[in-house]
């Protein structure tokens, strides 16, 4: 019920990422800092989206909650190691006043002691929501639709969300006046869950912009996380 065993815990798979490198450039930087300021958009629906807290102070979840952020984190390597980069998957889990963090070398034994958390946290038995937020790796997808417990939701972060619509648009190309018109109206869709309005938008902007496969990339991205992009102005 919290997901499927690893065929062999020992084993080290590999990683599918269908994200886009991280982007650490001061503009990118500058828009993380004006999301921080903005509501968090979290909770089922008729939930109250949660406040950002001072820097001094905790976050704390309603005592029906268990909240699941997992994140994957890309390091490059010593050329002496003979590897380029080494993957590490984290995991915060919030319940109440408290906070649990986690890292792992492999997906499944992360997901091990996330699950072994959630059983005593009462995850199982139905005494709390499970609500994850993410960006929607396929890793995190897999083990979240694998769930056997009816009281769970996933919510893709708008952050995230928002981010990687402005970066594939750039990098499509195209007039920038008229990108920039679109890009609103797009975001506009995907706020108000809108999903298939806003593919249709993409297809059409196949006929104008200079690299197509980006927009195509754009378009499989949202197919793959439509179940996971609500409709934001109600969460």
């Amino acid at each position: 019920m919290l997901g499927p065993d690893a065929v062999d815990p020992n084993a080290v798979t590999g990683f599918v990422n269908d994200d886009l490198p991280f982007d650490d450039s001061e503009e990118a930087e500058t828009e993380r800092e004006q999301a921080q300021a903005e509501w968090i958009m979290t909770g089922f629906p008729r939930c109250e989206p949660a406040f950002p807290v001072a820097k001094d102070e905790s976050r704390t979840v309603d005592e029906r909650f268990a909240i699941v952020e997992p994140n994957e984190v890309k390091t490059k390597t010593q050329p002496s190691t003979g590897r380029k980069e080494v993957w590490t998957y984290t995991a915060a889990v919030l319940v109440a006043g408290l906070r649990y963090t986690f890292a792992e070398a492999t997906a499944e034994g992360l997901w091990l002691q996330v699950s072994a958390l959630l059983l005593q946290l009462g995850v199982l038995s139905g005494a709390r929501w499970l609500l994850v937020l993410g960006n929607g790796a396929a890793w995190i997808r897999r083990w979240f639709e694998s769930l056997g417990i009816c009281l769970k939701a996933m919510i893709l972060y708008w952050w995230h969300l928002r981010k990687r619509c402005y970066e594939q648009m750039s990098s499509a190309g195209g007039p920038k006046d008229l990108r920039r018109a679109f890009e609103k109206e797009l975001l506009r869709q995907l706020w108000e869950g809108k999903v298939n309005a806003a593919i249709e938008l993409l297809k059409g902007a196949l006929e104008w912009v200079r690299n197509p496969a980006v927009v195509e990339e754009l378009i499989a991205y949202l197919e793959k996380r439509r179940a996971y992009i609500p409709d934001y102005q109600q969460w």
